[in-house]
C-alpha cells in the first residue's frame, strides 16, 4: 500500500463490490449468457466485455437490437434470471487484491443497500470487520461530509 495512504484516518471508505473489490466480470458474463442460453441467444464474451458498465437490461436491449431478436420473455425477467444464476456463481469471484490491501489497512465495518436475501453468505473476498456490525442499517448522516484531502 502507498505509505502515504497507510497514514491517513479515515472515517469511512466506500467501494462498489462489483468489480471493484472483487473480479467478477466473469461471472456476471456466464450469468448473463446462461439466462439468455434459455432464450437460445448466444452471448459472446468480448461483445459483451466491449459493454463494461452497462447494466444487464441495457446489454439485452443493445444485443436484442443488433440481433433484430425477438425475445420471449420481457427484459426484466431475464435480468431476475441472470441476477439468480449470478448469485449461485458469486462464489467464483476473487478479490482484487491491491484494493483488499487498502479496506484491510483500516478498521471497517461492510455494509450494504441490498437485502440481506440478495447476498451470498460470505461473499469471497469480503472484509472481515474487527469487531461485529450492528445489526442496524448504517446512518447515512455519518457519511455526508467528508474531510477535504
Amino acid at each position: 500500500m502507498h505509505p502515504e495512504l497507510a497514514s491517513r484516518q479515515a472515517d469511512c471508505l466506500l467501494f462498489d463490490w462489483d468489480g471493484t473489490l472483487v473480479d467478477t466480470q466473469y461471472a456476471n458474463y456466464q450469468a448473463l449468457a446462461g439466462a439468455l442460453a434459455e432464450e437460445a441467444v448466444e452471448l459472446e464474451q468480448e461483445w459483451f466485455d466491449a459493454r463494461t458498465g452497462l447494466s444487464s437490461a441495457d446489454v439485452i436491449k443493445a444485443l436484442a437490437e443488433k440481433r433484430d431478436l425477438r425475445l420471449s420473455r420481457p427484459v426484466e425477467e431475464i435480468v431476475a434470471r441472470r441476477d439468480a444464476l449470478f448469485l449461485e456463481r458469486a462464489c467464483t469471484v476473487r478479490p482484487h487484491t491491491e484494493v483488499l490491501k487498502v479496506v484491510n489497512a483500516f478498521d471497517v465495518r461492510p455494509f450494504t443497500g441490498r437485502p440481506r436475501s440478495d447476498l451470498p453468505r460470505r461473499p469471497p473476498g469480503a472484509a472481515v470487520p474487527r469487531r461485529p456490525a450492528p445489526p442496524a442499517a448504517p446512518r447515512p448522516a455519518r457519511y455526508r461530509h467528508a474531510p477535504a484531502p
